[in-house]
């Protein structure tokens, strides 16, 4: 998305370009007019032998190209036309700074999901471990309570048996101490 909004930016520079055929600004007044200075070729020929940069013709003539050594910026000058200002350094270097944003966001956005993914499985996994873990603790204490009251159970059963043993012995040894006492008496 950056990428294209910097070919947009230089379509709609290049776009804005004005014309000029005898401009003749000396070198403040040049460099005020940015992405838009037009220039012509005595103009060009002045620049170049005042300030040292390159100007260089291509075999067929068609065009002229002056690299400014100090800033690097590069002007292009069609043979019909004029002299047209491309901040080819600066453009290419954005244009460079916004993919590397750009992948440099896609990577944190994916490290992000990612680490929220973990965080969210291992949420999950908590909970269900936990969830588990309570269900054998309740599983277990139910099974606790369940031997414990038959234990109790088992216990008074045989309480009972031996009350009931005892209270039926007592009840026996009784009636024959009654039985022998009555048979002597008589």
């Amino acid at each position: 998305m950056y990428t294209l909004l910097a070919v947009v930016a230089l379509a709609v520079g290049a776009s804005q370009a004005q014309t000029s055929q005898n401009q003749t600004c000396c070198p403040p007044d040049f460099y005020a007019l940015g992405y838009n200075a037009l220039l012509d070729f005595q103009f060009d020929y002045y620049y170049e032998a005042q300030t040292g940069d390159n100007l260089e013709v291509d075999r067929a003539g068609k065009f002229l190209r002056l690299r400014e050594t100090s800033t690097g910026r590069l002007y292009t000058k069609l043979a019909s036309g004029n002299l047209v200002v491309v901040k080819v350094v600066v453009v290419v270097a954005a244009a460079v700074v916004l993919v590397v944003v750009e992948v440099v966001v896609f990577v944190v956005v994916v490290v992000v999901v990612v680490v929220v993914v973990v965080v969210v499985v291992g949420v999950i996994i908590v909970v269900v471990v936990v969830v588990v873990v309570v269900v054998v603790v309740v599983v277990v204490v139910v099974v606790v309570v369940v031997v414990v009251i038959g234990v109790i159970i088992v216990v008074v059963v045989l309480v009972l048996l031996v009350v009931v043993v005892i209270v039926l012995l007592t009840s026996y040894f009784s009636t024959c101490v009654h039985l022998s006492i009555f048979l002597t008496a008589y």
